[in-house]
């Protein structure tokens, strides 16, 4: 089995408005690509094993991806690299998004 990682840093970004309600953006990415796609780094909320113990890793937060094949992890880049572009764009005080590009197109009905 040949696995394919990336690792997008979108600190110093909002965790919540990069993941979405209950996760949903980053599922979202999942669900379309069949991608794995989690959060990883500091404020993540991830746990990993770090030696003998259980801890978040020392890295600034940013979203992993991982992926069986080059197509579906490249899609996955696309989407998640749109992502954050879009949450990038937000002023500080607005709530989460809800205009995510998916594949070139605005149309967000299929977001969560």
């Amino acid at each position: 089995c040949v696995c394919f990682f990336f690792s997008i840093f979108f600190f110093p970004l909002n965790r919540d408005k990069v993941c979405g309600p209950s996760g949903s953006f980053l599922a979202h990415i999942a669900l379309v690509t069949g991608a794995l796609v989690t959060l990883h780094g500091r404020g993540s909320g991830t746990l990993e094993t770090l030696g003998h113990i259980q801890e978040e890793s020392p890295e600034p937060m940013h979203i992993h991806l991982s992926a069986s094949s080059k197509e579906s992890l490249e899609k996955a880049m696309e989407l998640a690299q749109s992502l954050v572009t879009s949450v990038r764009q937000q002023p500080f005080d607005e709530p989460s998004i809800n205009n995510v590009e998916h594949g070139g197109n605005n149309d967000t009905s299929s977001m969560p």
